[in-house]
């Protein structure tokens, strides 16, 4: 923390010579380009003296011009946000906690820096307030912090939204932010939602868990005493080595209900067991599916996989399913099992980050890259409403304040995923690598993981006919909310089909 003014100026003067760098190289293409236009005219069979005069003077037009940042003195960043985004931005002073002082430090350099100051306002009903605020034209709020899938996605839908993708305040290939997670939510090539280290969505990324006690305690594992931690991070965390590691637990546990039966002893004594492989709930296992390969819509392009991708790997998720039970956080908790599957923000609700450990979710063969999947619902991120006023002093604003949570805040929420867990740390690196976004799951439509869920529990299922209507359900649905997105493309593309 010790020189932060340092890195600001440091970083802003990178950006202001990257900038003049820019423009140099966009006058001398101008140039250049303008001289070759001179030339042909002057070559030209059928030039005139006017077209030769204006092809000077459009030479002598161009200026060298700095693109500065804006002047955001006295301008007030105003946040609307709700329940899941208000870890980021606590305003309550009373809270002492070691988080909130460091948002408070963070708003304050934010304030020293720039000159503008952060003011948040929660909302009981998010979009309620922010549909009522934009409509009104009052914009008291300009920029949205709320749940991706459920608040955020409404807006987008309707239209709501500012498209932030070609902003040059907001650079998103900078490691405050989410770059890969924002590239893969596009709609029609353009941004809507942001995730940075000031909205971290990817806390919602879900992991594999795993109880470092019960694990030490499994005999006949693969690579028997080996460090998962360490078999991930030379990639050989794969869906086989960690199916490996379910059937020796669970084989286990079958052995030793076996034996307790064998003596007569009556069902229900309390008499502990060995943990089985895994514990999880259906939906949680979609994360699998995702992580293996699977996708319904390719991100930013809008293609489905084909079937046998989709079969193929669907197949082997479903051989995950008779090693389940429901209610898999509470049982894991209470050491029912060695693993289970949750999102980064909800391993509080499992306890101590001292007694489990992460691993990201396991790949299909030992060749492919670590993928993980953001749960959208429930995970913040962050969006400029339409038609604001000052957008550019909102997303320099942002922008900075994601700089800044680099330093200030990130630190503490990853402390609270790994501990002082070095390895804990590196693995975390990996997941937060591979954090990918599903279109599908932003807007919900065919309720994926409910029907993985059903598949699971009835036992019988016509795969390809439910992923086809699925998959028609999705485009359709992605064609209406991109027509209202662009409608001059729609009524465009819609002149031509009638012409």
């Amino acid at each position: 923390m010790g020189k932060p003014n340092t890195i600001i100026k440091e970083v802003s003067g990178i950006r202001l010579h990257k900038n003049y760098i820019w423009l140099v190289a966009a006058v001398l293409v101008g140039l250049f380009g303008g001289a070759a236009m001179l030339l042909a005219v002057s070559h030209a069979d059928n030039a005139t003296l006017d077209d030769i005069a204006a092809a000077r003077a459009a030479l002598k037009s161009t200026e060298l011009v700095p693109v500065e940042t804006p002047d955001t003195t006295g301008f007030s960043l105003n946040i609307l946000t709700e329940t899941v985004g208000e870890t980021f931005f606590r305003t309550d002073e009373t809270d002492g906690s070691t988080l909130s002082a460091r948002i408070h430090a963070r708003d304050a350099h934010l304030a020293e820096e720039t000159g503008a100051t952060v003011t948040t306002t929660s909302a009981a009903d998010f979009v309620q307030a922010a549909q009522a605020d934009i409509l009104s034209g009052d914009y008291k709020s300009n920029l949205y912090v709320a749940d991706a899938a459920n608040s955020l996605s409404r807006l987008l839908s309707a239209a709501r939204l500012r498209d932030m993708t070609d902003d040059p305040y907001l650079r998103t290939d900078e490691d405050w932010f989410c770059g890969t997670l924002m590239d893969s939510l596009r709609i029609g090539g353009k941004r809507y939602l942001l995730s940075s280290s000031a909205v971290d969505a990817r806390l919602g990324a879900v992991a594999v868990v795993y109880d470092r006690r019960l694990l030490a305690s499994l005999d006949g594992v693969p690579d028997e005493g080996a460090d998962l931690a360490a078999v991930a991070l030379d990639g050989g965390f794969t869906l086989e080595y960690l199916l490996a590691e379910i059937r020796t637990a669970n084989a286990a546990a079958d052995a030793a209900a076996a034996a307790l039966d064998t003596y007569g002893v009556e069902s229900g004594v309390d008499v502990p067991l060995p943990p089985r492989g895994l514990i999880a709930a259906a939906d949680d296992l979609f994360a699998v599916f995702f992580g293996i390969g699977g996708s319904f819509i390719a991100p930013g392009t809008g293609e489905t996989v084909p079937y046998e991708t989709f079969s193929d790997t669907f197949s082997h998720v479903l051989g995950l399913y008779g090693e389940t039970s429901p209610g898999g956080t509470a049982a894991f908790r209470n050491g029912g099992a060695i693993f289970t599957i949750s999102s980064l923000a909800g391993l509080a609700d499992i306890g101590s980050v001292e007694n489990y450990g992460i691993l990201p979710l396991p790949k299909l063969s030992a060749a492919d890259n670590y993928r993980t999947y953001i749960e959208l619902h429930g995970t913040a991120m962050a969006a400029i409403p339409a038609g604001v006023p000052d957008a550019d002093k909102v997303s320099y604003l942002f922008e900075r304040m994601s700089f800044l949570s680099r330093g200030y805040v990130e630190p503490l929420l990853r402390d609270a995923v790994v501990g002082g867990n070095e390895d804990d740390a590196r693995v975390l690196a990996l997941i937060y690598d591979g954090a990918d976004g599903s279109v599908t799951d932003l807007f919900g439509y065919g309720d994926i993981p409910g029907w993985i869920a059903d598949v699971a529990e009835d036992g019988t299922y016509r795969l390809e006919m439910e992923f086809y209507k699925r998959k028609t359900l999705c485009e359709k649905a992605l064609s209406i909310v991109a027509k209202r997105l662009n409608p001059a493309a729609a009524a465009e593309s819609t002149d031509t089909e009638t012409k």
